[in-house]
């Protein structure tokens, strides 16, 4: 999995509001201990009184941060504007960060840069971070874009132990971006920021050391820095954390752990752990499974841009999970992440294509999609091209390669192409018929959940097919199938209760799972439930059901049920005449 990387650069946005201007930056630091600690602030304001910068500079931070009382920007910039007269770096630096958020008077960018050089000038190292900041924006007005001076601005900032410029520094170095690319050099600034107490630095560094970057690979090192961030509120240490335990890296594999630290990751803003708290969340992972929860946070990763949460968060909503079906915005969400090359969203779409649902169908260009898909890896794209050369969609017919296909994305664990290989194998398309073939391919899709392979597994263990007859076996396989829905395994599943195969016969249970196999629209469901409301079996006895259930069964060419209702309506009143024909109509019309 990848990581999303930290954001670079200055945030100084004059258009924008007091939070934004400050994106980036750090916060004012606490003074230290006035130099009379006996006499408290009354002793640090006589101190101020008297002309001593340094207490005007402290007495104004504590104005300005609200310690001893509340924030008064009016006395803080006061003070301030005392030390500074004198020559204090910090107090300017200070005034420049009033000015650049506006705090006690109009915000002033121009203000804000001057005042950040002559405090980085006069060796404040907060001064030089923030004034390095600001050379790497474009829209400060009198201040030119300078990076190679931002740099050096960095570099002086950090020598002198700030804390904040290290991390960015190292941060640049490690990617290379501003300045050539040094990882020795990135993981030396790192770990001095880390060393100071910086959350972030120690995320970074551990990811160098996870890597092997700027220095040897140390693993229980990298783990030891990614708890530290963590409980220092680090969202990406407990990414990066996160992914360890999702991965057993170096740590027990513990999904649930896992999860909650994704959990906390994606609170803060990590696009990709909002991802894969989504995925955890959607596939019941590590906790419970949470469709709806998948889907907030799919929408705040696809919100920050992040292709694969377009593409799953797409799949959502084109098919009602977590919320409300939206085809228009699903499809859309699918093109965005295609055009962003996005792997998995060009099987998907393809997919579409090749069904011609929500657009019209098109085998020929779904192809060069999922040729894409397929040489990046994505097992469900090597699915959808191993079936289309198989038989012949949109491509040349290639047996040999679809089957070549079809077998990797089945060995890499894709359900749809190890249920087809099964199909294959049990139908003999590309050689004898094979069932103990297939069934150990159903086993694989089985246990992934996948709803047709354990309806087919049951089949064969109902029938002993390339494999010992097992009905109770059969019977679970059918039950959970049906309990995802699929409506041959709820019929398959009645039909055991009916007879008392590999379950006991209960007539009570074999119509409550024909009543479901009926109510999705299976024929012979309806004709035996019909059956057991004439008989009175599991049901309270009613002919007028009965009637009405046959009626429907006869419409979807059960033709059994033709001769029953004239032999069963000659059983019936009037009345309950009546009340079929008025079940079968409100069965017929289309629900809401």
């Amino acid at each position: 999995m990848r990581r999303l990387a930290a954001t670079i650069g200055a945030a100084l946005l004059l258009a924008g509001g007091a939070a934004e201007a400050a994106r980036g930056f750090d916060q004012p630091i606490p003074p230290p201990a006035p130099s009379d600690p006996g006499g408290g602030r009354a002793g640090l304001e006589a101190e101020a009184r008297a002309g001593k910068a340094e207490a005007q500079y402290r007495l104004g931070t504590f104005h300005h941060l609200g310690i001893g009382g509340p924030p008064d920007f009016a006395a803080a910039r006061d003070w301030y504007g005392r030390a500074a007269a004198q020559r204090h770096a910090g107090a300017k630096g200070m005034l420049g960060f009033m000015a650049l958020l506006g705090q006690g008077a109009p915000r002033d960018g121009a203000a804000a840069a001057r005042l950040f050089r002559e405090g980085a000038e006069g060796g404040d190292p907060m001064s030089q971070g923030n004034y390095a900041a600001l050379l790497l924006r474009d829209d400060v007005p009198g201040l030119k874009r300078d990076p190679a001076e931002a740099v050096r601005w960095y570099q002086k900032a950090a020598d002198s132990g700030f804390v904040a410029a290290a991390l960015r520094l190292g941060l640049l170095k490690r990617r290379g971006e501003l300045v050539a690319k040094d990882d020795a050099g990135a993981r030396r600034l790192l770990e001095r920021a880390a060393g100071f107490g910086s959350p972030d630095a120690a995320a970074e560094l551990g990811s160098m050391l996870e890597h092997g970057e700027g220095g040897p690979k140390d693993l229980p090192g990298a783990i030891r820095l990614y708890a530290q961030a963590v409980e220092q509120g680090s969202p990406e240490g407990a990414h990066n954390l996160g992914l360890l335990y999702e991965t057993g890296k170096g740590v027990g594999a513990d999904p649930a752990r896992a999860r909650a630290l994704y959990a906390v990751a994606a609170e803060g803003g990590i696009a990709l752990a909002q991802h894969n708290f989504a995925v955890m969340s959607a596939t019941g992972t590590g906790g419970p499974r949470d469709l709806t929860v998948a889907r907030h946070w799919y929408t705040a990763a696809a919100g920050q841009g992040l292709a694969v949460a377009k593409s799953n968060l797409a799949l959502q909503l084109l098919t009602a999970q977590g919320g409300p079906a939206d085809p228009a915005k699903g499809v859309a969400l699918l093109r965005e992440a295609v055009a962003a090359g996005e792997a998995s969203a060009k099987a998907t779409y393809a997919n579409l294509l090749m069904h011609g649902r929500f657009m019209p169908r098109d085998e020929a260009a779904a192809v060069p999609l999922l040729e894409d898909a397929a040489r990046e890896g994505v097992p469900f794209g090597k699915y959808l091209l191993g079936l289309a050369l198989a038989d012949g969609r949109g491509v040349a017919v290639d047996e040999e390669r679809g089957l070549t296909l079809m077998r990797e994305a089945a060995g890499e664990g894709q359900p749809d192409a190890q249920y087809r290989l099964a199909l294959w194998a049990s139908a003999g398309r590309f050689g004898d018929r094979d069932d103990a073939t297939a069934v150990a391919w159903l086993r694989k899709a089985e246990a992934q959940g996948f709803g047709p392979a354990q309806l087919m597994l049951g089949y064969h263990l109902e029938n002993g097919l390339g494999i010992a007859a097992d009905p109770k076996a059969a019977a679970a396989s059918y039950r959970a199938a049906a309990e995802q829905g699929v409506t041959n395994a709820a019929y398959a599943l009645a039909t055991l209760h009916d007879r008392g195969l590999g379950v006991a016969q209960d007539p009570a249970e074999a119509a409550r799972w024909y009543g479901r196999a009926a109510a999705q629209g299976h024929p012979q469901a309806m004709f035996n439930l019909a059956d057991l409301y004439r008989q009175g079996l599991g049901v309270p006895k009613d002919l007028a059901e009965a009637h009405a259930l046959w009626r429907r069964a006869a419409e979807r060419g059960v033709r059994e049920a033709v001769g029953n209702l004239g032999l069963l309506e000659r059983q019936m009143t009037p009345e309950e005449l009546a009340r079929a024909d008025q079940r079968f109509r409100q069965a017929a019309r289309p629900g809401p």
